[in-house]
């Protein structure tokens, strides 16, 4: 029978997981549904306990970041006996408006060059939808425009204060899109791959720590001649602001930083 896997990462944030669990327990087609939690800090595997037979707990020697820690969980998953549909990497700051999220997701008709989906996220920190991000691939000119931004803490602080102003000053990137649309990447807080997507990911590991996680994932659809696409029609709510919107901005910046010549270094 073909399941959805969806793959949360535990830093900071066990209450948080709990809450999300309890969430998806309520969703219609939640039995369609396993979840695979993946430790990254000295939480205990005990914490979480076994509320069901389709929930996994599984710890990781030391932080091995967000993508690269989805994956371990991932791997740790072979063997069980299921075949997935979908895996989802996801936040855990999540809610769920439409009951009929799992069931849509199922029933979604998307081409068979599809690898990745995003779903419509709504923030209510900025009144920004976060999908789609970007429509076209991100150029060079870009990037070093991104690098030089991040060349020093202070202009990156004065980049992120003006972007968050920009968006909860009404500014949102939502456009009118009412069909399933190919677009260039999905937003990192709620990615929906293909297992043929994850194999990729399993040997190319993003060799970044944190955020632009969903830049290295579009270059390796890119780079197998697949697409990314958005989905109007799965909706779910983004409480960014609860977990890495109020992250200490100077460790932000150095992962930020890191990943942006990561990504720069490796596809550009």
């Amino acid at each position: 029978m073909e399941m959805i896997l969806n793959i949360v990462v535990c830093f900071n944030n066990k209450k948080e997981i709990m809450d999300y669990i309890k969430k998806l327990e309520r969703i219609e087609f939640s039995d369609k549904l396993v979840i695979c939690v993946v430790i990254n800090d000295d939480t205990n595997i005990e914490y979480f306990g076994k509320k069901n037979e389709n929930i996994f707990v599984y710890k990781c020697k030391g932080n091995s970041g967000y993508l690269n820690g989805a994956l371990y969980g991932y791997k740790s998953m072979e063997g069980k006996g299921y075949t997935w549909k979908w895996v989802i990497i996801s936040n855990t700051d999540i809610d769920y408006p439409d009951n009929q999220f799992i069931k849509k997701l199922l029933g979604g008709k998307y081409p068979e060059n599809a690898w990745a989906i995003g779903p419509d996220i709504y923030c209510p920190f900025t009144g920004e939808h976060q999908n789609p991000r970007y429509m076209r691939r991100i150029s060079k000119k870009r990037m070093k425009i991104y690098l030089l931004v991040y060349s020093n803490v202070m202009s990156a602080f004065l980049y992120h204060m003006l972007s968050t102003l920009k968006k909860r000053r009404g500014k949102s990137n939502k456009k009118d899109i009412k069909v399933v649309t190919q677009v260039y990447l999905i937003h990192g807080a709620y990615m929906i791959l293909t297992e043929a997507l994850i194999g990729q990911l399993m040997v190319n590991p993003f060799k970044g720590l944190m955020y632009h996680e969903e830049q290295h994932i579009a270059e390796i659809v890119y780079k197998n001649n697949k697409k990314c696409f958005f989905d109007p029609a799965l909706k779910i709510v983004h409480n960014e602001h609860s977990s890495t919107g109020k992250s200490n901005f100077i460790e932000k910046y150095k992962q930020m930083k890191h990943s942006y010549l990561v990504n720069y270094r490796m596809y550009y």
